[in-house]
């Protein structure tokens, strides 16, 4: 199989933009610990815990802003982690090597197709030979076949250099070093602020890529506290989907370690915690297979649904009772 994914291994230079301090104040004997990268995928649970809806719910989390992968796999091989938020794709591909994890519920993943401000790339259909920067074997390279799928030319039609940092891969979107790259908010944002353009939402391919997951422990030993957290969430959502984004935003990013910049005017709606559809990691694990990231005949039985099918009980219940 041809791969066209180009490593910049010279790209060695962390490029951050963040004001806000690497380390919050420490969680005294949390009852659940979970790993991030800043992204917005975090900023329901960021809010949620600046609102004090954790402890309206009596129960205490730490986040831990992780570094990089290999801190994450050992931090939670080491039963450092009850969970992490992370691609399916590293959910899947943990799994497989033997650090089982299983994902709860979709993270919002919205993802969007950038092209640079002088590129000739007007649409998806002129990806053909142009260089479409991803991450490497991450949700973003994912999408990106997913998107040339029923088109005149094949994924292995499209450069994607793997550029992981997404500070660098918007550099070099912006001085047209690349054609076009896969970027979250507030990264896009930023882009089409600087005359890059917007060319896709991949929201438009309703597929789950980022998830919530737990380790089997946790999922035993902590389950009303995985509950709550979910529960904590979701009024994290509602507060967003409520309130305009220059409201809540600078400080929940800078917490998060996201970049400084000015908040964007609005972002797409987020969904209430959903339970991943056995189809979509049955996809991701698919396409993995096709890069030979994991064997052949692995297949992903990781997806636990028991948390929101019993959050969603407890809800009606309440519901009822009111």
């Amino acid at each position: 199989m041809k791969h066209k994914i180009i490593p910049y291994l010279f790209l060695t230079l962390l490029i951050s933009f963040s004001a806000c301090k690497k380390e919050k104040t420490a969680v005294v004997n949390p009852d659940l610990t979970i790993g991030y990268f800043p992204s917005s995928d975090m900023l329901p649970f960021c809010l949620a815990e600046q609102k004090g809806y954790f402890d309206s719910l009596k129960v205490k989390i730490r986040f831990i802003r992780l570094e990089s992968k290999t801190q994450r796999d050992t931090l939670y091989r080491k039963g450092k982690l009850d969970g992490c938020l992370l691609d399916l794709t590293d959910a899947i591909k943990m799994s497989a090597d033997g650090n089982r994890i299983f994902p709860v519920m979709a993270n919002e993943g919205c993802f969007y197709l950038i092209g640079n401000p002088d590129s000739s790339v007007l649409h998806i259909k002129d990806l053909n030979n142009k260089n479409v920067a991803v991450a490497n074997y991450a949700a973003s390279h994912y999408l990106v076949d997913k998107l040339t799928q029923g088109l005149e030319y094949s994924k292995d039609d499209v450069n994607k250099p793997a550029i992981d940092n997404e500070n660098i891969r918007l550099s070099m979107l912006l001085n047209s070093q690349i054609d076009a790259g896969i970027f979250r908010d507030p990264f896009a944002t930023e882009a089409v602020r600087n005359k890059a353009i917007k060319l896709y939402s991949c929201n438009n391919l309703n597929l789950i890529t980022t998830v919530t997951a737990f380790s089997q422990q946790a999922l035993d030993k902590k389950k009303e506290h995985v509950q709550k957290l979910v529960k904590g969430y979701n009024r994290g959502v509602e507060y967003m989907n409520a309130h305009p984004v220059r409201e809540w935003y600078r400080n929940v990013a800078d917490s998060i370690g996201l970049p400084h910049w000015k908040a964007p005017v609005k972002i797409a709606r987020y969904h209430q915690a959903r339970v991943i559809p056995q189809a979509d990691a049955d996809s991701v694990t698919v396409w993995m297979k096709q890069y030979e990231l994991i064997p052949q005949k692995y297949i992903a039985d990781i997806i636990d649904r028991s948390i929101l099918k019993e959050n969603l009980n407890t809800d009606s219940k309440q519901s009822v009772k009111k």
